[in-house]
């Protein structure tokens, strides 16, 4: 997996619950 890839899994895994 990339950075770039990885970073937007992880963010999008913080911002859903957030959400």
């Amino acid at each position: 997996m990339r950075k770039g890839g990885q970073l937007s899994y992880t963010s999008t895994l913080h911002l859903k619950p957030q959400m």
